[in-house]
């Protein structure tokens, strides 16, 4: 395989992932770290935002390319690549790894192929994002000033995994991507006509960078749902890069859908931001508490 890694690009064609030499969860199981208990989650957003996600039900999993903060999957991308130079001896395809990494990395094959003349919609790969950590000032300050708790099981079917933010773990998980690449390789070359496995390349980068966040963001405790790569978007949102394809992730349809909703730091008046909000759980039917964050923004 050589050239352009552009021109491995996914190619506008149905596509059906039940010919992959593994299913959907063990493909996961090999490159995701291994899940934790969980209590409740918060999921720190904006007013608008927690006001849809009250009146839906349902949290908005998104393109990981297309996270509100462009450097989520760029630290993880630089650990892979860095890891691949560092260690090519260890892989058994290494020039065919790293264009596949060139490929899976650049948000420019997914538009060169969205543009293709009769191009169908493209399955992808979606990530919802929450954290363990409540009344967090930093999450309000990135984020926004309300935050929603969820239980971790209100999601049904659905697996929330914790980031990694040790470098040791950055490692392991760089690791277990290559040589799962190093098998895709032996089993699946990657020509121009081999659809699933372009798919699955690009999948199994944007699982791993999903679950590496750099050392310093550790207090986030943040937790993430990754859901695809077989998925394809229900919808479309206004995030901070543009324009951005998504995903509902349902909660639990009765009056305890959530656990709480806080009003953090960011809002103008916290009291009153409340009160509006406690007036909209009533609305939806909800039978939870709404409270003020004791974290002060200075």
């Amino acid at each position: 395989m050589t050239g352009n890694p552009l021109q491995f690009q996914w190619l506008a064609r149905p596509t059906s992932m039940g010919g992959f030499p593994e299913t959907r969860a063990e493909a996961h199981r090999a490159i995701e770290p291994d899940p934790i208990p969980l209590g409740v989650l918060w999921h720190y957003t904006s007013p608008a935002a927690a006001m849809s996600i009250l009146q839906s039900r349902a949290l908005w999993a998104g393109w990981p390319t297309l996270m509100n903060d462009p450097g989520e999957m760029a630290y993880g991308a630089s650990v892979i690549f860095n890891h691949l130079q560092e260690n090519r001896h260890d892989y058994r395809h290494p020039d065919e790894i790293q264009l596949i990494l060139q490929y899976a990395a650049d948000p420019r094959a997914d538009m060169q192929a969205m543009n293709e003349p009769g191009t169908e919609v493209l399955p992808s790969t979606f990530v919802l994002c929450a954290s363990r950590e409540m009344d967090d000032l930093g999450q309000y300050r990135a984020y926004g000033s309300h935050a929603i708790g969820f239980a971790a099981d209100a999601f049904e079917n659905r697996t929330w995994l914790p980031v990694q933010y040790s470098p040791d773990e950055h490692v392991n998980q760089a690791d277990r991507l290559l040589r799962r690449y190093d098998t895709l390789l032996d089993d699946w070359p990657l020509d121009e006509q081999n659809v699933e496995a372009h798919i699955r390349a690009k999948s199994y980068f944007q699982i791993a960078c999903a679950y590496m966040k750099a050392p310093a963001y550790a207090i986030e405790k943040e937790v993430r749902l990754v859901v695809g790569p077989d998925v394809i978007a229900t919808g479309h949102h206004v995030g901070r890069l543009g324009i951005t394809p998504h995903i509902e992730i349902k909660t639990y349809s009765g009056e305890h859908f959530a656990s709480a909703l806080r009003i953090g730091p960011g809002a103008v008046d916290p009291e009153l931001a409340a009160v509006g909000a406690a007036s909209l759980v009533q609305a939806v039917g909800g039978k939870f508490d709404v409270a003020v964050s004791p974290v002060k923004g200075r």
